[in-house]
């Protein structure tokens, strides 16, 4: 008799690829192990159209919330609208979708160790999501989903609101606009430690809705999260049985969704098993590590080379380039003169700082 897969964890990794089997291969046997009641816990996912393909596109559309037509930042020098469908997945949907065509591949509400997953199948991919060691500064955020009293007006998302106060590093807010008078409103950093202070990051949003002229109906919902941004290589370690899907994401965004959405269509196309699972993870890893070391530089700019309150000087640079050059930044498939464009100008952090954080720690002090 067949043993099925089995995959550890049913968040974002997890739960796509149990929908993306379903879809695919339906009489192929999976176990789906969730400790939580639910699949995709508390979260919402975003990305653009141009980081996937159309068919791609096709077979997420039944989890996707709310899309839009662009959306706009705002920085300290200037602000700009940028074209380009951008879409949201949220765990709600997300969890519903998913749950009526897993269910019965699922097993919820128990956490499973990783020797324990290995006893019920022929292998585990592991979708935990676990970050290797290695290097790294932290984005964290906290979010309110909010229903006001009155329209609040916004057409399109507002991706980073950088004209507030710069606190804790990179500071902005981020704005998605879910119906006339429905928005998530996330209060984001990034910062060089991992503590979350949630009174203070709650106060901060409060504050921004109000100075907006909004007033609350209600909190629908709060999210939260701190997501490591790496500084070097992780460390990514093979182990017996398992394939793990840890650490693989845009360096620089944080945004994972979609990596996970162009491995898991990847997957789809071996005979999944274990070697062929664990080559084609491989492969994938090394074929995204050249943009990835890219990405890894930018964050040290961004977090060794400039002060705390003049992060936001990296994006705010980047944010003056072609949207072509964007596009590709977000689908972290940057060509050779996309990276040239990046430092070409006025450099967003000093020079001698950029300089010292490529060196050992060691010497860092005298140069």
């Amino acid at each position: 008799m067949d043993r099925p897969i089995v995959i550890l964890g049913g968040g974002l990794w997890g739960g796509l690829l149990g929908y993306r089997l379903s879809l695919v291969h339906p009489d192929k046997k999976f176990l789906v192990l969730e400790a939580d009641s639910r699949f995709g816990g508390n979260h919402t996912w975003s990305f653009h159209s141009s980081d996937v393909d159309i068919s791609q596109l096709k077979w997420l559309a039944p989890i996707i919330r709310q899309s839009w037509t662009g959306y706009t930042v705002h920085f300290p020098d200037h602000s700009r609208h940028i074209k380009g469908s951008y879409h949201s997945i949220c765990s709600d949907k997300f969890h519903e979708v998913l749950n009526e065509r897993l269910k019965q591949n699922t097993n919820f509400n128990k956490y499973y160790s990783l020797e324990e997953a290995k006893k019920l199948g022929s292998f585990v991919i592991d979708a935990r999501g676990k970050f290797e060691e290695g290097r790294a500064g932290y984005q964290k955020f906290l979010g309110l989903e909010v229903e006001l009293e009155e329209s609040h007006n916004l057409i399109f998302p507002i991706l980073m609101d950088a004209k507030v106060s710069q606190s804790d590093g990179y500071r902005f807010l981020y704005y998605l606009p879910f119906s006339s008078n429905t928005v998530l409103v996330e209060d984001t950093r990034y910062s060089s430690r991992p503590d979350l202070n949630e009174a203070e990051l709650e106060n901060e949003i409060f504050y921004e809705i109000r100075r907006r002229g909004w007033k609350i109906k209600s909190v629908i919902r709060k999210e939260k999260g701190v997501l490591p941004i790496p500084l070097s290589k992780l460390n990514h370690q093979e182990k017996e049985g398992v394939v793990d899907l840890g650490g693989i994401l845009h360096d620089t965004t944080g945004y994972s969704l979609p990596d996970a959405i162009r491995l898991v269509d990847l997957l789809m196309k071996t005979d999944l098993s274990l070697n062929a699972v664990k080559s084609c993870v491989k492969k994938y890893r090394e074929d995204r590590e050249k943009d990835r070391s890219f990405f890894r530089i930018l964050n040290l700019l961004m977090f060794e080379a400039a002060k705390d309150n003049e992060r936001y000087r990296v994006f705010q640079h980047f944010y003056l380039l072609p949207e072509p050059t964007i596009a590709r930044f977000y689908q972290g498939k940057l060509t050779r003169l996309d990276r040239a464009k990046i430092f070409i100008g006025k450099p967003p952090v000093p020079v001698l700082s950029a300089i010292k954080c490529f060196l050992p720690q060691n010497k860092r002090v005298n140069a």
